[in-house]
């Protein structure tokens, strides 16, 4: 993200664009029940850049080390994000998320 902070971008920067998504990480239950009652939803990629790039109206990254695995409800959300128009992404380092973010957006570095 400090990257991305850096890239300009629509007369702001990349970052302005892209969120995190609070899903991962352990959590007392009295959290994970407030959380969820606020409406996250396992499942949804970790970040979100909210531009729409024609022909999809935003893109979803999932990260995951060399060996993960997508979680069962990652198998469930990820073909209903793309079925719905979102380009979502398996990025396996950081480096590979910013290069796929870059194109998406059509930032040549």
């Amino acid at each position: 993200m400090k990257t991305l902070s850096k890239i300009p971008y629509k007369g702001l920067t990349v970052r302005n664009f892209i969120y995190a998504v609070p899903n991962g990480g352990f959590r007392s239950k009295r959290t994970a029940s407030v959380l969820k009652a606020e409406g996250v939803k396992r499942g949804i990629p970790d970040l979100h850049c909210f531009v729409a790039v024609h022909p999809y109206h935003s893109l979803y990254i999932e990260m995951k080390t060399e060996t993960g695995d997508l979680t069962e409800s990652q198998k469930s959300v990820i073909p209903m994000l793309r079925r719905e128009g979102h380009k979502v992404l398996i990025c396996r380092s950081e480096e590979q998320a910013l290069n796929e973010i870059l194109k998406y957006l059509g930032i040549a570095i």
